[in-house]
């Protein structure tokens, strides 16, 4: 590991110490929701370097876009994943493979200039209820893809929102609420069901609900529906752990990989009929 990847490391570690305040962890979230695609630690850099960036890509790739890096910027460092093949030895006579990770830099589209670019395409719909509606059917597909059934119901407890059954892997939703919060629920209900359907994925439920609730918000986030102000009440509970860094890191890839799961589906030909967030939009 070169010197400057071994510091980078060492600031991440103390960059990610801070996030057991609600503030620090609300403005993770907010940038694992436009940067879902990169892994905690790299979206973790990124913040720490860059808390204002909203798209990244490298030099050469700036340069296949129109676009130059302007003079004097100075790049993200970030960590690229290579494999490195070990030439065969006698205690191991197969060849091997191992993951090793370099320190790369990036740039926001901020630090550059040139040609505009094209919009993306728009996952975003006016109105709350067009919104959180589709973000449900969105959610629902992919349960089914699942084999996870989804019930709307209002016979759960009084104040119960929602449930996830490990047994039966039912998913039940509290009807009467309003549409965003039904999203928001079933979201919810889906990292349970990513993260901790597998006993040995399970953790203290104060942590459970915690990574459960950061997903909902990442996910509802990305598609333009803010719940933060019911979301961020659970973070307190990060303050109650040992080695708080070390839950961190663990607990924030596995919110970053459910979050990518639930955002990037598409729905199969054989759905074709159902609705979708990009026909919506």
């Amino acid at each position: 590991m070169s010197e400057k990847t071994a510091e980078l490391l060492e600031r991440l570690k103390a960059q990610v110490a801070t996030l057991t305040t609600e503030d620090r962890w609300k403005r993770y979230l907010a940038m694992q929701s436009t940067f879902h695609t990169y892994s905690f630690r790299n979206v973790m850099l990124i913040l720490m370097q860059r808390p204002d960036a909203s798209r990244v890509a490298g030099f050469h790739a700036w340069k296949d876009l129109g676009r130059s890096v302007k003079k004097g910027e100075k790049g993200i460092g970030i960590l690229a994943p290579m494999a490195i093949k070990q030439a065969p030895t006698k205690d191991a006579p197969e060849p091997e493979t191992k993951l090793r990770f370099r320190l790369v830099y990036v740039f926001d589209v901020s630090q550059t200039e040139g040609e505009p670019l094209a919009a993306p395409p728009s996952t975003h719909l006016t109105g709350h209820e067009d919104t959180a509606s589709a973000v449900w059917d969105h959610l629902a597909a992919f349960a089914t893809s699942k084999g996870i059934p989804v019930e709307l119901t209002d016979d759960l407890p009084l104040g119960v929102n929602g449930s996830y059954n490990l047994t039966t892997r039912c998913i039940r939703v509290t009807a009467s609420r309003p549409a965003i919060h039904r999203a928001k629920t079933l979201a919810h209900e889906l990292g349970h069901a990513l993260l901790h359907a597998d006993a040995s994925n399970s953790h203290e439920r104060p942590i459970m609900e915690v990574e459960a609730e950061s997903v909902a918000y990442v996910v509802l986030q990305h598609f333009g529906l803010d719940t933060g102000d019911y979301s961020f009440g659970y973070v307190a509970v990060w303050s109650q752990e040992k080695d708080l860094a070390a839950v961190l890191m663990a607990s924030g890839t596995r919110i970053a990989s459910a979050t990518k799961a639930l955002i990037d589906f598409k729905v199969e030909d054989d759905d074709a009929d159902a609705p979708s967030l990009a026909e919506a939009a």
